[in-house]
């Protein structure tokens, strides 16, 4: 069963600013970084339950490109994805 997938706003200005980011460092590499995020995204919706939760109910995805995680958690058949964090940054500023 594919699970629904809800952005919290901070995720997308996750995702979106690390876009910008990694774009000023080199052409096509925030595409590249987006790519990574929805290919991850797409196994996480069809395997959510696979990742062990980390804090409350959150569960961690590392991308596999890219120095981040996807933290998520699931609600009945909803994945709300909560962050993109960058696996440099203080771990105490995890949702």
């Amino acid at each position: 069963m594919a699970f629904k997938v809800i952005f919290s706003p901070a995720a997308l200005t996750d995702i979106f600013d690390a876009m910008e980011w990694y774009e000023e460092q080199q052409e096509n590499l925030g595409n590249r970084f987006y790519e990574d995020v929805i290919s991850t995204l797409e196994y996480t919706v069809t395997h959510p339950h696979s990742f062990s939760k980390k804090k409350d109910n959150f569960r961690e995805l590392a991308l596999p490109t890219f120095p981040y995680v996807i933290i998520y958690e699931i609600f009945d058949d909803i994945v709300t994805i909560a962050a993109v964090f960058h696996t440099s940054q203080n771990p105490r500023k995890k949702p």
